[in-house]
């Protein structure tokens, strides 16, 4: 009987293997611990490709067991968004700035940080690819990295490379056919309904005009769970399985952890939000129309869910934070060796007091310990924590401990926020994977925090599930994903808000919010201090931005003026980062009501933005748009404002459903906009009742 499927998932620190009955029970699973170099500060990052495959092999072999090999009909890989760098005949390249003559070290793995320049350069250019990544790449995406390699190691660039997902597909198939999931998230690929293809524009704006003649990235994609073939002589030797085995196309873990628990809801597919809390934390939402959202990677076109855009959100360090908050604290020592560090101090908190949660009312921590993923997109931001005394005591721990893990589920409601102000609807619960959703304290907080149920999914190992069920699908036992996931997830208990601490919650948001805001006040008091002006730039739209969220309304535009001065002087008035800045300022006058401010700065950029980016850019129209409305909202616009208006958006939609589509938010946004200042004309040229 051919029944069973495998699911492969390589975390940061270990490849992880599991076979599933097509109902997605779990039948046996091992683990191989993977190899990590770290180096410069923990900013470079390295792994093995050959190191992974073998300890994915011995994990499939351990896996299987007794279970005969024949009853597999199908395997699919999930993997850290890490950087696997070949030559052209598919051998390991060194990434590595360290000795390494072996070539071992061939992998950049995701949290590596060497490109953060990098980075910045590809933020200043504001090509409009940067618009499915919350306007901001982060040095954790494949682009940086490569940008890298190609400037300090050439020869990486000119070989073959991969996500590190796509590589164990390729290695187990033998086909090159790369995800819709990798590549659209972590390479900037442009896909939506209509297929998938690379933007060579934007690859020439970041220096890598030649990447695609010089080196294999990729030219054919597929969705996750597409058929790839079977599995080759070697790999099927290596892995101990039959050749006929169907491989399925793969995806990155957090997705795949998406796939394998977001299945176990009944709520509508727009209210669920996976969050895959480990080391770090991402936040998966999808929908059927896209969102963009400032700071939130995304919209992707079949990332995760096949037909469905992706949302990702992201907390760099989540299960990182608090181990490093509660393993550097005086009292960890007291912590008795053969007990798990968190369920000691979850009992401890809970002979503290009876409300476990107000514990920690008046100790804050911010969590960007290694930045800011989402939403404020900032890599080079710090943690910070409010409140500490000279206490050093297990009791003052177990606070510490808490208040952090109250910050990241700040942090998440700070991106369902977002997301939601962004246009998206509302999330209406979620589910939880990954190591932190063992943790009953984090759990409870999480939905405690957020105001909504917690689904703990059946399967405590929903991110192999997902891989299994990629598996499942390419093998051809389900017609698609969605009915895959159907059929193999299911939830397990459900966590309710504790709705008597939700005003309590409530007021600690807030605190959150105001120490984000303060850590970017803070930076751009002491920017001038020996950091880049560039990077001072960045400080200060983070600032204007958590100034417009608190309602600060007045220093959002103080400090959004100083920005878009700041930009004008560093980069001139045709760059497209000056351009940004100036719609962005534009659109802060206006929610003052400071019309005729935003008049005369767009009557001076709108001109250079159609000039230097051209008419269908996205800019360039949303600044026409934000023209428009700073004419036909003041309540002092003429008819001749108005008539103007109308002209404006008129001709602005029109190019932006030809460009962009009717679906777009953007063209959707214009239409509305069309709308009102048609309504207010015709409400002009109307006389009023019993006028002659």
């Amino acid at each position: 009987m051919s029944d069973l499927v495998i699911g492969v998932d390589v975390g940061t620190g270990s490849a992880r293997a599991g076979v599933f009955d097509l109902a997605g029970k779990r039948l046996g699973s091992a683990t191989r611990n993977i190899k990590t170099w770290t180096y410069n500060g923990g900013d470079f990052v390295e792994q093995s490709s050959e190191n992974i495959w073998r300890s994915c092999s011995e994990a499939v072999k351990e896996a299987l067991g007794d279970i005969a090999k024949d009853r597999v009909v199908g395997i699919s890989f999930d993997a850290t968004c890490s950087l696997v760098v070949l030559d052209s005949s598919g051998e390991p390249l060194s990434v590595s700035d360290e000795q390494d003559s072996a070539n071992e070290r061939n992998i950049i793995v995701w949290m590596d940080h060497r490109s953060e320049q990098e980075a910045r350069a590809v933020n200043e250019k504001g090509h409009s690819a940067l618009n499915t990544v919350g306007g901001v790449i982060s040095p954790e995406m494949e682009i940086p990295k490569i940008m890298w390699l190609s400037k300090h190691k050439p020869a990486c660039a000119r070989g073959k490379l991969f996500d590190l997902a796509d590589y164990l597909t390729w290695r187990a198939s033998g086909v090159n056919v790369r995800s819709l999931c990798t590549l659209v998230c972590k390479w900037n690929l442009d896909a939506d309904s209509n297929g998938a293809r690379w933007n060579d524009d934007f690859l020439a704006s970041v220096g890598l005009s030649s990447l695609r003649a010089q080196c294999d990235i990729g030219g054919e994609f597929k969705a996750p769970g597409s058929e790839l073939g079977t599995l080759t002589q070697k790999a099927s030797s290596d892995l101990g399985l039959s050749t006929t085995v169907k491989v399925g196309v793969g995806i990155i873990d957090a997705h795949a952890g998406g796939i394998g628990c977001v299945g176990a809801s009944q709520h509508p597919m727009e209210g669920r939000l996976a969050l895959i809390a480990g080391t770090s934390a991402c936040h998966m939402c999808s929908t059927e129309q896209p969102c963009f959202a400032k700071g939130v990677w995304g919209p992707y076109w079949g990332a995760m869910v096949p037909g469905y855009y992706l949302n990702e959100g992201g907390i760099s360090a989540a299960g990182q934070l608090l181990d490093f908050l509660v393993q550097n604290h005086a009292a960890y020592a007291q912590i008795p060796a053969d007990q798990n560090d968190y369920a000691y101090l979850n009992n401890h908190l809970a002979t503290m007091g009876p409300s476990v949660a107000l514990l920690a009312r008046h100790v804050h921590v911010d969590p960007d310990f290694r930045g800011n993923r989402a939403p404020l997109a900032d890599p080079s931001r710090l943690g910070s924590v409010v409140g500490l005394s000279c206490d050093n005591s297990m009791d003052a721990l177990a606070v510490l401990y808490l208040a952090a893990v109250q910050s990241i589920a700040y942090q998440t409601r700070h991106i369902v926020d977002q997301l939601v102000d962004s246009g998206r609807a509302p999330i209406t619960e979620v589910l939880i994977t990954g190591g932190l959703a063992k943790n009953p304290v984090f759990v409870q907080t999480v939905a405690d925090a957020l105001h909504v149920n917690v689904v703990l999914p059946e399967e405590e190992e929903a991110v192999m599930l997902g891989a299994a069920v990629l598996g499942a699908t390419g093998a051809g036992k389900f017609k698609d994903v969605e009915t895959a996931m159907a059929a193999m997830t299911r939830p397990g208990s459900t966590i309710k808000p504790d709705a008597s601490l939700a005003a309590f919650h409530d007021a600690k948001y807030a605190c959150y919010r105001k120490l984000s805001a303060a850590q970017s006040e803070l930076r751009g008091l002491m920017g001038a201090h020996g950091a880049s002006e560039s990077s001072i730039l960045v400080v200060q739209t983070n600032l204007a931005g958590t100034y417009r969220s608190l309602g600060r309304l007045e220093d959002c535009i103080r400090t959004q003026g100083d920005v878009y001065s700041g930009t004008l002087k560093l980069y001139g008035e045709e760059s497209r980062e000056t351009l940004g800045d100036a719609c962005n300022y534009a659109n802060a006058l206006c929610g003052l009501k400071r019309y005729a401010e935003a008049r005369s700065l767009l009557r001076k950029t709108i001109p250079v933005a159609r000039r230097v980016l051209g008419e269908n850019h996205d800019l360039t129209l949303r600044m026409r748009w934000i023209y428009a409305m700073a004419l036909y909202e003041d309540s002092a616009a003429s008819l001749d404002d108005l008539h103007e208006a109308v002209t404006t958006l008129e001709e602005t939609e029109r190019t932006a459903r030809r460009v962009m589509g009717g679906t777009h938010p953007l063209t959707m946004g214009i239409e509305g906009a069309l709308r009102e200042a048609w309504a207010l004309l015709r409400a002009h040229e109307t006389p009023p009742a019993g006028d002659k």
